[in-house]
């Protein structure tokens, strides 16, 4: 999946969950394991609102939460997302609704 911001940051991320984050010029920022993703609303500005949000997807519109270990990335609004493998990947999905 690569999901392009409102400020052209990229943020790949592969199917072994995986995530590359490049800012506009292209240039590698930071990559890490993704525990965590999930869109929230674009007004949610700290880090407890995002917590506070409902999981939900990453959808155009919205701002992407990703976080690992040892980081975390509040991204700007999402203007552009491509999948390319089915998403979310198996170690995300919930076991308890049949996923």
């Amino acid at each position: 999946m690569i999901i392009r911001t409102a400020t052209g940051s990229r943020y790949e991320i592969d199917e072994h969950g995986i995530c590359r984050k490049f800012d506009s010029e292209g240039h590698g920022i930071d990559a890490f394991k993704v525990l965590t993703l999930k869109g929230v609303p674009k007004d949610v500005q700290t880090f407890s609102e995002v917590i506070d949000s409902p999981d939900c997807e990453p959808e155009v519109g919205m701002r992407l939460y990703a976080a690992g270990l040892d980081g975390w990335w509040l991204s700007t609004e999402i203007v552009e997302i491509e999948k390319h493998e089915v998403w979310p990947p198996s170690r995300f999905r919930d076991a308890s609704n049949g996923e």
